[in-house]
């Protein structure tokens, strides 16, 4: 079956982009949809780079809750901090494995419930 260009195989490979060559595991998608913080910051990435403080005032949630998860999905190589020499001020965006799971995560927005 193909979704966005990618083949999704029953196994653990999300995703193979044929462009890029690229490979997306699925227990890195699974691991951000299943908590509702990671998967709402993914997604709020989605359309621009944006600090912890930005990301909080959007999703209405506590900034230690940001914090919290941007580090776990950082640790997994799916966000990535783009000034990591600031300490406040820090503005963090989605890597290519990011950005597929993002895409992902809207394109079966309201499909699953």
């Amino acid at each position: 079956m193909y979704l966005d260009n990618q083949l999704v195989t029953n196994d653990k490979t999300l995703g193979f982009d044929y462009l890029s060559g690229n490979q997306m595991e699925w227990s890195d998608y699974g691991y951000v949809v299943v908590s509702k913080y990671r998967k709402e910051i993914v997604l709020a990435l989605l359309d621009h780079p944006k600090t912890p403080n930005q990301l909080s005032d959007q999703l209405r949630v506590n900034v230690s809750h940001v914090s919290r998860a941007l580090r776990e999905l950082t640790q997994k190589q799916i966000v990535s901090c783009l000034a990591p020499n600031r300490i406040k001020g820090r503005v963090y965006g989605l890597t290519g494995k990011g950005t597929k799971i993002a895409n992902i995560i809207k394109s079966n927005r309201g499909q699953v419930k």
